[in-house]
């Protein structure tokens, strides 16, 4: 029996001190475990370290589990800079992006700077979609926000 090798890469898992953040995240990986896919996860803690972790070293947690896990594909769990900084980084299984909402939509805030952090992480996000091997959506109306030469790789 061929096993599969899936590093799932995610900015939202469930904890002692946020026990609901990134649930699904949590439910779709024991969904692959239950199949008999093998899954490691590499925790960016945004919460926590703030949205600089995603410049300041998160490839190097990515980079020691490639060495040591050595997997088939490399599933980002949510796009926007996070996704962007991975598909950028060399060397890595095809990559697969999964856009959540927010990151591929963007949302209305009323705060200026957080309206331009907001596009700035949908640009990302459309950057990550061009460069990933595929890309799945959580819901059909996405798919329009997708330019359309990626639509082909994209699943619901």
């Amino acid at each position: 029996m061929l096993c599969m090798k899936i590093l799932a890469v995610t900015n939202m898992y469930p904890s002692i001190e946020d026990p609901d953040s990134g649930v699904f995240v949590e439910q779709q990986i024991a969904g692959l475990r239950a199949i008999g896919i093998e899954v490691e996860i590499v925790l960016v803690d945004r919460r926590s370290k703030g949205p600089f972790v995603y410049y300041q070293g998160f490839q190097r947690a990515v980079r020691h589990s490639l060495e040591a896990f050595e997997p088939d594909i490399v599933h980002c769990m949510y796009g926007g800079v996070m996704a962007d900084r991975l598909v950028h980084m060399d060397g890595l299984p095809p990559v697969i992006v999964t856009f959540q909402g927010t990151d591929l939509m963007g949302e209305r805030a009323s705060w200026f700077l957080r309206r331009m952090l907001t596009r700035h992480g949908v640009v990302c996000s459309i950057r990550a979609a061009i460069r990933s091997a595929a890309i799945i959506v959580v819901g059909s109306k996405m798919v329009h926000y997708l330019p359309e030469s990626v639509r082909s790789k994209t699943n619901i």
